[in-house]
Order: C-alpha cells, then structure tokens, then sequence
C-alpha cells in the first residue's frame, strides 16, 4: 500500500480565527489587570509609607514641643495675645515674672486661627485664656510655628487644677500642664 499525505488533511491543532481573536483579546484583558492590580498596590505601599512618615514628622514635633516648652525660658516668656471677655479685640502684653504664680498649658493648634477659636470659646464661658506664638524644630530641623492656648497667671494652684479638670472634662482634653511663671 502506498501511503501519500493528502494536502487537504490537517495533522495538529486548528484554530479558528474567530476564538485565536478571542484568545488574544482575553491575553491580553488579564494582563491589563495583572499591570493595574500591581500599579494600585504600589500605590497603596507608597501611601502607607507617607502617611506612616508624616505621623512620624508629627510625633517628633510634638515631644519637641512638649519638651521646648518645659525647659526652654524664651519660650516660657514670650509676648502674649490676651483674650478679654468684655473686648473682642486682642491686646499683647508681657506676663508678670511672680514665681508664685501659675498657668495651664491646655492645647496647642498648628493654625491661629484654630487656637483663636478655642480662646474664644473659653472666653465665652468666663474662662481667661490667651494664645501663645510657640516656635519648634522637627526631627528634620525645620522650623515650625504653633499656637498654645493657655490660661491667665493664677496665684492659687488649687483653683488652676480645679479650673483645668473642669476644662478637660467639658472640652475632652487630655495632658494639661500647670506651670508656673
């Protein structure tokens, strides 16, 4: 027997050209989706990065602020805004040098206009606070500037304590300071 190929028989796989499109079209779609998933996560690591630097930058900042404010004397006697209830209008003023006198660091804003607020608030409540201009440095050394609100020179530390409990619990205030000046 003779065997001869016959050029219209096909040996092998056959693919229409309608489900190669298809084929094609889906290889491509997933790895659109594998590129898009990877790029989506990259962003997200590199968010979490920023946002874990950022509350890093912050924590410095603060425990440098708490600690320039506790030992630094520039900072202890700077010029102060004082908020009068019967005035609206701040008035700056140099405090009095008595050591038997006291004051309350309640809590400080990154912006005037915040810290000015929560003066205000106090103030419409016959509480005497005033809002320090703070200046710190990050763990990177820039400078930065703060505002503290605190409260009027008391010469009775008891009253100042008694006073600074009722303002932590109305305005839900943690780590007030008492400070004498």
């Amino acid at each position: 027997m003779n065997q001869t190929k016959d050029p219209k028989k096909k040996n092998g796989l056959v693919i229409p050209v309608r489900q190669l499109s298809s084929l094609t079209a889906l290889a491509i779609s997933g790895i659109g989706v594998i590129f898009m998933g990877g790029y989506f996560l990259g962003k997200q690591h590199a968010a979490f990065e920023y946002v874990a630097r950022i509350e890093q930058d912050s924590l410095a900042d603060h425990m440098s602020a708490s600690l320039c404010s506790l030992y630094d004397p520039e900072l202890l006697t700077p010029h102060v805004a004082i908020h009068d209830a019967g005035n609206a209008s701040a008035q700056m003023l140099q405090p009095e040098h008595d050591a038997s006198q006291y004051y309350a660091q309640l809590i400080g804003y990154g912006t005037q206009k915040a810290a000015d607020a929560f003066a205000e608030k106090l103030v419409e409540n016959n509480i005497p606070v005033s809002v320090k201009t703070r200046k710190s440095r990050t763990a990177s050394g820039k400078e930065r500037v703060w505002y503290q609100v605190v409260t009027d020179p008391f010469s009775d530390k008891q009253a100042l304590e008694a006073l600074t409990k009722r303002i932590a619990q109305a305005e839900k205030i943690d780590g007030i300071q008492i400070v004498s000046c």
